[in-house]
């Protein structure tokens, strides 16, 4: 998540945001390895990756 909001303390705030609910790149990279080992008569046409914590 980035913004550009240079307030110190909403800088933190999302931070912390993103120390709880944030995903790590292992877990991106397995989405994306899922989509590209989809047999090639399938399309995959989007993929939406949030975590489950994140509102919608």
């Amino acid at each position: 998540m980035h913004r550009t909001d240079n307030d110190p303390k909403n800088r933190q705030a999302e931070i912390e945001v993103e120390k709880a609910i944030g995903l790590d790149p292992e877990q991106i990279a397995k989405a994306v390895a899922y989509a590209v080992d989809t047999p090639k008569d399938t399309d995959v046409n989007e993929i939406i990756i949030r975590p489950i914590g994140q509102s919608v």
